[in-house]
Order: C-alpha cells, then structure tokens, then sequence
C-alpha cells in the first residue's frame, strides 16, 4: 500500500466527528448461527471490491473480511495496523487482486 495512501487515509479518519466513527448497536435478540453450519465465510454471499474495501477502518486487529477483484475472484482483507503520531490505526490491508 503506498504510503501517501495510508496517510491521506488516517488524515481524514482524525477529522471525522467522534459520531462518525461509533458502531451502530447491534440487538442482542439476533444470534449468530453455529459454527459448524456455517462455511468458510470468504466464499458466501455477494462481497464489495476489494479496492472499495481496502485502507478503510476496521476492527479487531487481525479480523478478516471477503471481497472480490475486477475478475470476480474471492480474496480477503484483514485488519491490520500502524502507529501514527501515537495514536494506532486499524486498516483492511487485501489480497492482491488480478
């Protein structure tokens, strides 16, 4: 990932409003289905681009999320960080694409 990149993105995540930053609540009344019904998640479902998804925020670090390249491959992100003037970023850092 190129540097200027990653630093244009923390710029822009310190200027957010703590607001824009915040999770939405989750209801506790929805539960996650059993592991074991569940297959490796990285090939289910519709998936964003990996561009789209890439040096966006994310958290915890290690954590992983699928995408898709420009030629419908399946790849993944996963959650990594830096530390920038003390302060730890969190990025999606991806797979290469095609």
């Amino acid at each position: 990932m190129k540097p200027a990149f990653v630093l244009a993105l923390a710029l822009f995540a310190l200027s957010l409003p703590a607001s824009a930053a915040a999770a939405p609540e989750v209801s506790s009344s929805v539960q996650a289905p059993a592991a074991d019904s569940n297959p490796d998640p990285i090939f289910l479902g519709p998936k964003p681009y990996c561009w789209i998804v890439e040096g966006t925020t994310c958290s915890p670090l290690g954590s992983t999320t699928p995408c898709t390249d420009a030629c419908s491959n399946p790849l993944s992100c996963t959650c990594r960080s830096y530390i920038y003037y003390n302060e730890t970023i969190f990025y999606w850092d991806c797979m290469e694409a095609c």
